[in-house]
């Protein structure tokens, strides 16, 4: 609940400050995906749970061209690849 009430809160502040596709897509997927991963991660989920969740997450912030969230889900994505 909280992962999502503060996603919600950081897309209105992108939005705010003009950056209004990186808080949509944050406040969609793009975002979410990534800290999907995380949670899944966290809570021991295996490492193709979460790497499916980061390749949606990336594939979201491509598609909506909000490039810090797609470099965010890149750097997730190599993290957990490196582990």
């Amino acid at each position: 609940m909280y992962l999502a009430a503060g996603r919600l809160l950081k897309g209105l502040l992108l939005a705010q400050e003009g950056r209004a596709e990186e808080g949509v897509a944050l406040m969609r997927e793009g975002g979410a995906g990534r800290l999907r991963a995380e949670a899944l991660r966290r809570n021991g989920a295996g490492y193709d749970a979460a790497k499916a969740a980061l390749e949606r997450a990336l594939a979201s912030a491509r598609q909506t061209n909000a490039k810090s969230l797609e470099l965010r889900a890149e750097t997730a994505l190599a993290e957990l690849r490196s582990t």
